[in-house]
């Protein structure tokens, strides 16, 4: 079985440096983290890109998800839920 992890985000700064450490570092690793970006910058813009996406490109079980626009974090959340239903295939 696998877990997922939402984590929106609309600033890709030093704390989210901290959140990526923390997630990549679990001892679980049957784990898909998407990375929802809630604010209309994409994350090429922000200040610390590049890190951001040195970290996160290096594992394959991260996905980014981009939502265009700042809508708060039920929002965001709700839209990778959507993400997760129209990706996965469930069986009954």
């Amino acid at each position: 079985m696998i877990d997922y992890i939402i984590t929106p985000t609309n600033q890709f700064n030093y704390k989210f440096l901290r959140t990526i450490d923390s997630v990549l570092n679990q001892t679980c690793d049957s784990w898909i983290w998407l990375i929802v970006n809630d604010s209309n910058k994409s994350i090429y813009d922000s200040r610390n890109s590049e890190e951001v996406i040195r970290l996160i490109s290096s594992d394959s079980r991260v996905e980014i998800l981009e939502n265009g626009y700042n809508s708060g974090a039920g929002s965001a959340r709700n839209f990778a839920l959507d993400y997760i239903r129209k990706t996965v295939r469930f069986c009954n």
